[in-house]
């Protein structure tokens, strides 16, 4: 993850935190409101606070009859929250995988393509090798034909075709290595 991106989660996640803080405070600071409220009336208008336990489980009722509304708002709202920022951490974790399966494509691509230019390489190497032996071959006799690597015996002009057909090999072999390391180059 970039430091620019990092920097920006750390962002939203303080301004969540905020917000979590400020909806807690409202809750607490309303409920307080409403309580101190509540018992000012009580004051303000000289009436006895009761002994009776019914009178305070009407006071508890109405308490919970106000807040029950406002905390579950806030739960609601909260987990609505949530679930948005789930859902963008998903979109945003389903980028970064799409990116690394393109990443790990081209990876696989490329040691296909290397795989093959090895090849390539192994098979120029050997056709240099046998095109070589032939010319030792014809430097070092005078007579009518030479072995090749096989232990075929060739004549003159079998032995010029062999070395002809050998020559259009290994460019044929260059051109391919060439156009791999193209694709290679083109994937990078």
């Amino acid at each position: 993850m970039s430091d620019a991106r990092r920097k920006m989660l750390d962002e939203d996640l303080q301004l969540l935190d905020d917000g979590i803080r400020s909806s807690k405070r409202l809750i607490v600071g309303f409920g307080l409101v409403l309580t101190l409220s509540y018992f000012s009336w009580f004051i303000y208008h000289s009436i006895p606070v009761s002994i009776d336990s019914g009178d305070w489980g009407t006071l508890g009722d109405f308490i919970g009859g106000i807040l029950n509304p406002i905390i579950a708002f806030s739960a609601f709202y909260w987990l609505t929250k949530s679930v948005r920022i789930q859902k963008e951490e998903l979109g945003e974790t389903r980028a970064t995988l799409n990116e690394t399966l393109a990443a790990q494509s081209a990876q696989i691509r490329i040691s296909a393509y290397t795989a093959l230019i090895s090849s390539t390489t192994s098979e120029i190497d050997v056709l240099h090798t046998r095109l070589t032996y032939l010319c030792e071959q014809f430097k070092k006799t005078e007579v009518t034909g030479i072995l090749d690597l096989e232990g075929e015996w060739l004549g003159i002009e079998a032995a010029r075709d062999r070395i002809a057909t050998i020559n259009t090999e290994i460019s044929a072999q260059l051109q391919r290595k060439l156009a791999l390391e193209e694709c290679i180059r083109n994937l990078l």
